[in-house]
């Protein structure tokens, strides 16, 4: 995704949000030459809320403009510097909700092409990011007895494998 947003489209700063809870855990977070990690927002006022509850996608050319949209307020989130441009469009998955947001620190930055762009990049991330999550969860029920839900033995005896090779590279005992 990382690759797909530095190719596509020309912006000051991207991130990738999910919800989580009351949250936005933005999972992969951009802002001028710089990645910030474990980044966590509150949801309520924040345009990418509004994405999110709205399932709409969201073109603000000029923020220099009031935003006219009920309970958003801008929150400033990486370097100290108010973007100008803001475009955001909702992920939606069966397993994951969430948004996708560029910003430019230039007032109208991006057009309605840039927008259908990240809106056709956003499609194919929700549909990753389920195809990622139905992975992990086959792989967890291959692990556990699907009667008792408790790992099962063929896990047992991998996990153990990996701890006695750990062991021996370290020179440790295995108990």
């Amino acid at each position: 995704l990382n690759i797909a947003f530095q190719n596509a489209i020309a912006a000051d700063s991207y991130y990738i949000g999910i919800v989580n809870g009351d949250l936005i855990h933005l999972e992969v977070f951009y802002d001028e030459g710089e990645y910030f990690q474990d980044i966590r927002l509150k949801r309520q006022g924040t345009l990418s809320n509004w994405v999110i509850t709205h399932q709409q996608e969201l073109f603000l050319p000029d923020l220099r403009k009031p935003i006219e949209l009920e309970d958003v307020d801008t929150v400033i989130i990486g370097k100290e510097k108010t973007p100008l441009s803001w475009m955001g469009v909702p992920i939606r998955g069966l397993h994951v909700d969430g948004v996708m947001a560029i910003s430019s620190y230039h007032a109208n930055a991006f057009d309605r092409s840039d927008l259908e762009l990240l809106s056709n990049i956003a499609q194919r991330a929700a549909l990753a990011l389920d195809n990622t999550y139905q992975h992990a969860l086959v792989e967890e029920q291959t692990r556990l007895d699907s009667l008792t839900r408790v790992y099962n033995h063929g896990y047992f005896i991998q996990t153990l494998q990996k701890q006695a090779q750990s062991c021996l590279a370290e020179n440790k005992p295995l108990s």
